[in-house]
């Protein structure tokens, strides 16, 4: 193990090797300064306005609405096909909180299902075995046998940025006549069959938080091909404010647009998206390299995706407390490391919704670590 920490520090030549970290150069700092200095700081600026346009561009998503994080668009994303109480929303229990808080913002609930262990998203094949034996359609409606309440989406989450499969899970949704929305939180830059990612669902969401592969500070995108829903989440998202009149509202609305200081640092970043993707490309093929024959196997993007990478991932091949161990002598060297994500079904407030079986999920979890990803 030690020659391995060693290899890695020679690799990255830092005192201390974080996780995932911004790169921000002296471009970035010279456009986000040249707003600035036109005092284009504000909710919606002109920035805002701009990286729309560049994201649109970059993922051949038709309409894009830039808000202040990913966790609010995923908020947006359930409360424009009007998720409520009376609904439950399929997801992932091996994913990041914020889907499953974003459900219960909605007063939902949500209901957890299995992923596959190849490409880390949810799993086709059990997904739809599972709805054939515990749900029926009535009136085009998804009901649960057993709690009687409505489906009325599924969350797919591309984890660590790695693309799941979105086409096969399209056509179950399509089959159940649910919404599709697309956590890409982790994706920005991956290809599923040459597609990004976030733009075969109804909704796609995007993260530029601090250590996404690009960041904005904070911040998230909603993508759409639909002008019907994009007409709709843009009213949500700037308070349901009425067109012509300033001081009135068609409803509850929320302020969840990104800042124009926020847009400006991402629009350099979007620029070098391509050249990060193959840097992390590179520390692959190092750690690839680094791990052949030992207990540590290094996860590769999925057959048919271009993954951008976002976190390296090893899984470790032997039980949880020799991966406790590892990663406490790691950072004990300075080198910091993370656990696969703990169930969200295993969280107190969410123990009691609904779940199938997870054994992939609890395979994921308990044998994942993540190393730093940005040299």
């Amino acid at each position: 193990m030690i020659n391995h920490i060693n290899y890695i520090k020679k690799i990255f030549k830092k005192k201390y090797i974080s996780l995932s970290e911004p790169v921000i150069s002296n471009k970035d700092i010279k456009i986000l300064n040249g707003y600035i200095r036109n005092n284009h700081v504000s909710t919606y600026g002109v920035a805002t306005k701009d990286l729309e346009k560049k994201i649109s561009r970059y993922t051949g998503s038709k309409y894009v609405i830039c808000t202040n994080n990913g966790t609010a668009a995923l908020h947006i994303a359930l409360a424009v096909i009007d998720v409520n109480f009376n609904d439950e929303v399929l997801m992932p229990s091996f994913s990041f909180i914020s889907p499953a808080n974003a459900i219960k913002y909605c007063n939902a609930t949500p209901h957890f299902v299995d992923s596959e262990i190849d490409n880390l998203g949810v799993d086709p094949y059990k997904i739809e075995k599972y709805l054939e034996k515990n749900f029926f359609l009535k009136n085009k409606n998804l009901i649960n046998k057993k709690t009687k309440k409505k489906v009325k989406a599924l969350i797919l989450v591309h984890a660590y940025g790695h693309p799941a499969k979105v086409e096969d899970l399209k056509k179950i949704c399509k089959k159940y006549n649910i919404k599709l929305i697309e956590d890409a939180a982790e994706a920005a830059g991956s290809f599923y069959k040459k597609k990004h990612v976030g733009t075969f669902g109804d909704i796609g969401v995007l993260s530029f938080n601090g250590n996404k592969i690009i960041t904005t500070g904070g911040g998230g995108a909603l993508l759409t091909n639909s002008k019907k829903l994009y007409i709709r989440m843009l009213s949500l998202v700037t308070l349901s404010r009425k067109e012509n009149n300033f001081f009135d509202y068609k409803k509850v609305g929320y302020n969840y647009r990104m800042p124009s200081v926020n847009a400006a640092l991402g629009i350099g970043q979007i620029d070098e998206l391509e050249n990060f993707i193959k840097s992390r490309n590179y520390l692959y093929r190092i750690y690839k390299k680094l791990f052949k024959g030992s207990d540590i196997k290094i996860f590769k993007e999925p057959k048919f995706c271009r993954s951008n990478y976002w976190l390296q991932i090893v899984f470790i091949k032997k039980n949880v407390i020799n991966r406790k161990k590892i990663i406490s002598f790691y950072k004990k060297n300075n080198i910091d490391l993370r656990p696969g994500w703990k169930l969200i079904s295993d969280i107190k407030h969410f123990k009691d919704c609904p779940k199938s079986d997870l054994s992939n999920a609890k395979f994921l979890s308990q044998h994942i670590i993540n190393l730093p990803s940005v040299i």
